[in-house]
Protein backbone atom coordinates (compact mmCIF):
# COMPACT_ATOMS: atom_id res chain seq x y z
CA UNK A 1 0.00 0.00 0.00
CA UNK A 2 1.38 3.38 -1.01
CA UNK A 3 0.32 6.74 0.29
CA UNK A 4 -1.28 9.00 -2.25
CA UNK A 5 0.35 12.27 -3.16
CA UNK A 6 -0.91 15.16 -1.05
CA UNK A 7 -2.97 17.85 -2.68
CA UNK A 8 -0.50 20.56 -1.67
CA UNK A 9 0.51 22.74 -4.67
CA UNK A 10 4.02 23.19 -3.20
CA UNK A 11 4.63 19.46 -3.23
CA UNK A 12 3.29 19.10 -6.77
CA UNK A 13 5.74 21.75 -8.00
CA UNK A 14 8.67 19.85 -6.51
CA UNK A 15 7.85 16.65 -8.42
CA UNK A 16 9.56 16.19 -11.79
CA UNK A 17 7.39 15.95 -14.92
CA UNK A 18 7.91 12.19 -15.20
CA UNK A 19 6.40 11.72 -11.76
CA UNK A 20 3.31 13.71 -12.66
CA UNK A 21 2.73 11.56 -15.73
CA UNK A 22 3.02 8.13 -14.01
CA UNK A 23 0.56 7.63 -11.12
CA UNK A 24 2.38 4.69 -9.46
CA UNK A 25 5.65 6.66 -9.31
CA UNK A 26 3.77 9.76 -8.21
CA UNK A 27 2.27 7.98 -5.19
CA UNK A 28 5.63 6.62 -4.00
CA UNK A 29 7.53 9.85 -4.67
CA UNK A 30 4.84 11.91 -3.00
CA UNK A 31 5.06 9.80 0.14
CA UNK A 32 8.87 10.00 0.22
CA UNK A 33 8.88 13.73 -0.49
CA UNK A 34 6.31 14.42 2.20
CA UNK A 35 8.36 12.40 4.70
CA UNK A 36 11.55 14.24 3.73
CA UNK A 37 9.90 17.66 4.10
CA UNK A 38 8.48 16.65 7.50
CA UNK A 39 11.98 15.70 8.73
CA UNK A 40 13.49 18.94 7.39
CA UNK A 41 10.78 21.01 9.09
CA UNK A 42 11.33 19.15 12.39
CA UNK A 43 15.11 19.75 12.23
CA UNK A 44 14.57 23.41 11.35
CA UNK A 45 12.22 23.88 14.33
CA UNK A 46 14.69 22.17 16.69
CA UNK A 47 17.52 24.46 15.57
CA UNK A 48 15.19 27.44 15.83
CA UNK A 49 14.28 26.49 19.42
CA UNK A 50 17.95 26.10 20.39
CA UNK A 51 18.82 29.50 18.94
CA UNK A 52 15.90 31.16 20.77
CA UNK A 53 16.87 29.51 24.07
CA UNK A 54 20.52 30.50 23.72
CA UNK A 55 19.57 34.09 22.96
CA UNK A 56 17.36 34.30 26.03
CA UNK A 57 20.05 32.83 28.28
CA UNK A 58 22.77 35.06 26.87
CA UNK A 59 20.70 38.22 27.34
CA UNK A 60 19.65 37.25 30.87
CA UNK A 61 23.12 36.31 32.09
CA UNK A 62 25.24 38.89 30.29
CA UNK A 63 23.63 42.30 29.84
CA UNK A 64 25.03 44.85 27.40
CA UNK A 65 28.83 44.84 27.44
CA UNK A 66 28.94 41.59 29.44
CA UNK A 67 31.02 39.68 26.92
CA UNK A 68 33.69 42.37 26.96
CA UNK A 69 33.85 42.22 30.79
CA UNK A 70 34.26 38.44 30.73
CA UNK A 71 36.95 38.65 28.03
CA UNK A 72 38.84 41.29 30.03
CA UNK A 73 38.64 39.20 33.21
CA UNK A 74 39.93 36.06 31.44
CA UNK A 75 42.75 38.02 29.79
CA UNK A 76 43.98 39.25 33.20
CA UNK A 77 43.45 35.98 35.12
CA UNK A 78 46.76 34.22 35.85
CA UNK A 79 46.65 30.49 35.03
CA UNK A 80 50.40 29.87 34.83
CA UNK A 81 50.35 27.47 37.79
CA UNK A 82 47.29 25.52 36.55
CA UNK A 83 47.90 21.78 36.08
CA UNK A 84 45.16 20.08 34.01
CA UNK A 85 46.33 16.62 35.14
CA UNK A 86 46.33 17.38 38.85
CA UNK A 87 43.75 15.49 40.93
CA UNK A 88 40.86 17.56 42.30
CA UNK A 89 41.31 19.05 45.75
CA UNK A 90 40.09 16.53 48.32
CA UNK A 91 37.76 18.75 50.30
CA UNK A 92 35.02 17.51 52.62
CA UNK A 93 32.49 17.99 49.81
CA UNK A 94 34.66 15.82 47.52
CA UNK A 95 34.75 13.06 50.17
CA UNK A 96 30.96 13.32 50.59
CA UNK A 97 30.54 12.61 46.88
CA UNK A 98 33.01 9.71 47.01
CA UNK A 99 31.34 8.17 50.07
CA UNK A 100 27.88 8.55 48.56
CA UNK A 101 28.93 6.11 45.82
CA UNK A 102 30.38 3.51 48.19
CA UNK A 103 28.38 0.39 48.85
CA UNK A 104 28.17 -0.94 52.41
CA UNK A 105 29.82 -4.16 51.20
CA UNK A 106 33.03 -2.21 50.45
CA UNK A 107 33.48 -1.34 54.13
CA UNK A 108 32.69 -4.92 55.19
CA UNK A 109 35.17 -6.24 52.65
CA UNK A 110 37.88 -3.87 53.89
CA UNK A 111 37.17 -5.06 57.47
CA UNK A 112 37.50 -8.71 56.40
CA UNK A 113 40.81 -7.97 54.64
CA UNK A 114 42.05 -6.18 57.77
CA UNK A 115 41.02 -9.21 59.86
CA UNK A 116 43.25 -11.35 57.62
CA UNK A 117 46.13 -8.93 58.27
CA UNK A 118 46.17 -7.42 54.75
CA UNK A 119 47.98 -10.40 53.20
CA UNK A 120 49.84 -10.25 49.90
CA UNK A 121 47.29 -12.65 48.37
CA UNK A 122 43.92 -14.04 49.44
CA UNK A 123 40.95 -16.11 48.27
CA UNK A 124 37.22 -15.59 48.63
CA UNK A 125 37.05 -18.65 50.91
CA UNK A 126 39.47 -16.96 53.31
CA UNK A 127 37.28 -13.85 53.30
CA UNK A 128 34.16 -15.94 54.01
CA UNK A 129 35.95 -17.58 56.96
CA UNK A 130 36.57 -14.22 58.70
CA UNK A 131 33.39 -12.41 57.56
CA UNK A 132 30.47 -12.05 59.94
CA UNK A 133 26.69 -12.20 59.60
CA UNK A 134 24.97 -10.96 56.48
CA UNK A 135 28.25 -10.08 54.78
CA UNK A 136 29.41 -13.71 55.01
CA UNK A 137 26.13 -14.75 53.37
CA UNK A 138 26.58 -12.10 50.65
CA UNK A 139 30.09 -13.41 49.89
CA UNK A 140 28.74 -16.97 49.69
CA UNK A 141 25.87 -16.17 47.32
CA UNK A 142 26.39 -17.12 43.70
CA UNK A 143 24.74 -13.96 42.36
CA UNK A 144 27.32 -11.71 44.06
CA UNK A 145 30.30 -13.50 42.47
CA UNK A 146 30.57 -10.98 39.62
CA UNK A 147 30.60 -8.01 41.98
CA UNK A 148 33.30 -9.35 44.30
CA UNK A 149 36.30 -8.77 41.94
CA UNK A 150 35.24 -5.14 41.41
CA UNK A 151 34.85 -4.56 45.13
CA UNK A 152 38.20 -6.22 45.85
CA UNK A 153 39.81 -3.95 43.26
CA UNK A 154 38.46 -0.92 45.15
CA UNK A 155 40.06 -2.34 48.29
CA UNK A 156 43.42 -2.74 46.53
CA UNK A 157 43.34 -6.40 45.40
CA UNK A 158 43.36 -7.65 41.80
CA UNK A 159 42.85 -11.11 40.33
CA UNK A 160 45.96 -13.11 39.47
CA UNK A 161 45.50 -15.59 36.62
CA UNK A 162 47.21 -18.96 36.78
CA UNK A 163 48.77 -20.73 33.82
CA UNK A 164 45.75 -23.05 33.66
CA UNK A 165 43.29 -22.65 30.82
CA UNK A 166 40.53 -21.25 33.07
CA UNK A 167 42.94 -18.98 35.00
CA UNK A 168 41.97 -20.49 38.37
CA UNK A 169 44.35 -21.82 41.02
CA UNK A 170 44.06 -25.14 42.89
CA UNK A 171 44.13 -24.20 46.57
CA UNK A 172 43.66 -27.19 48.86
CA UNK A 173 41.41 -29.41 46.78
CA UNK A 174 39.34 -26.69 45.11
CA UNK A 175 39.79 -24.50 42.00
CA UNK A 176 39.38 -20.83 42.88
CA UNK A 177 40.50 -17.31 42.04
CA UNK A 178 43.35 -15.70 43.93
CA UNK A 179 43.51 -11.96 44.47
CA UNK A 180 46.82 -10.20 45.23
CA UNK A 181 47.66 -6.73 46.51
CA UNK A 182 47.65 -4.31 43.57
CA UNK A 183 50.65 -2.40 44.96
CA UNK A 184 52.88 -5.42 44.25
CA UNK A 185 54.56 -5.89 40.89
CA UNK A 186 53.02 -8.51 38.61
CA UNK A 187 55.94 -10.87 39.35
CA UNK A 188 55.44 -10.47 43.13
CA UNK A 189 51.68 -10.96 42.76
CA UNK A 190 52.26 -14.23 40.93
CA UNK A 191 54.75 -15.35 43.60
CA UNK A 192 52.26 -14.48 46.38
CA UNK A 193 49.59 -16.53 44.61
CA UNK A 194 52.01 -19.45 44.30
CA UNK A 195 52.59 -19.36 48.08
CA UNK A 196 48.85 -19.88 48.73
CA UNK A 197 48.77 -23.18 46.80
Amino acid sequence: MHATIPHSPKLRQLLPDTMRARPHLRRRAGHQLEHHLRIERHQHLAVDRRIRRSRVRRDDVLPAGGFEHVAAYLAEFDISDFDPKAPPPQTSAWWDIVNANLAPEDADLANAIDALGRPKALTIKQLIAVAKGAFAEWLSERRSRRAIPHRLERCGYVAVRSDAKDGLWVVGDCRQAIYANSELSSKDRYAAAEELK
